[in-house]
């Protein structure tokens, strides 16, 4: 199966640089892309209804990032109740929650942030019963403070830690970075590092999108690339 190529970026897509949009000059640098990663709940970075409808006009899917959360917050169960409850609220008043599938929303972890396993289930337990709505973590896998947090909260209470609400939680990893080259923007192989109680690649949970290269195009954007299972529950 093919995996898709897309960008994620803080900036919106429509925004002009001189007489192009973003999104006109990344796709004349590389190419256009196949989804564009962008934010809700957030401060800055916010994502919107026109935004929307810009990147939709042009056949473009939007990856849905909440980067609501506050890393002095993520304690409790509670706490990650909290921010999935505010993600799908907002989601629901940008109308991602009446897409005619599920849309994965991925919480925003960033590196040095440590969330505890009870924060995760909190997040991903309240996604259970929704219709229109699948969890995700954007997470760093490589490192202790994601990846021990992670396998406890996926293992705890669980007969089977792959069918628990956090095994079922889609993930969106940072790791490794891989350099493009003149003539090839993304790698040919599918390497993301997977944590550690994950034994291999999954066609429907673990890690199903890889960040591959940060800050690229005068830092400007993010490069991804996502698996078709991924790619069919992204807005």
């Amino acid at each position: 199966m093919t995996n898709h190529w897309g960008i994620d970026t803080c900036e919106r897509s429509d925004f002009k640089i001189a007489d192009k949009t973003i999104l006109e000059y990344v796709t004349e640098n590389l190419q256009k892309p196949e989804f564009w990663g962008r934010y809700i709940g957030g401060n800055t970075c916010k994502l919107t209804i026109e935004e929307i409808n810009y990147l939709h006009n042009n056949d473009i899917k939007i990856m849905v990032i909440y980067n609501g959360a506050s890393p002095s917050r993520m304690l409790t169960e509670q706490q990650g109740i909290d921010d999935a409850i505010k993600a799908k609220s907002i989601a629901a008043s940008l109308g991602i929650g009446s897409a005619d599938h599920k849309v994965i929303i991925y919480l925003d972890i960033e590196a040095a942030w440590e969330p505890t396993y009870l924060y995760l289930q909190g997040w991903s337990k309240t996604f259970t019963n929704s219709e229109s709505l699948l969890p995700g973590f954007y997470c760093n896998t490589k490192i202790p403070n994601f990846d021990k947090a992670f396998c406890l909260a996926k293992a705890d209470g669980s007969e089977n830690p792959e069918d628990s609400a956090v095994g079922k939680t889609i993930l969106y990893t940072t790791q490794p970075q891989w350099n493009p080259t003149e003539g090839k923007i993304a790698p040919e192989e599918w390497t993301p590092v997977l944590p550690t109680c994950t034994n291999e690649s999954s066609l429907d949970r673990g890690v199903q999108v890889w960040q591959y290269k940060i800050k690229y195009l005068n830092e400007l954007i993010d490069l991804d690339l996502m698996t078709p299972f991924a790619f069919e529950r992204t807005f």
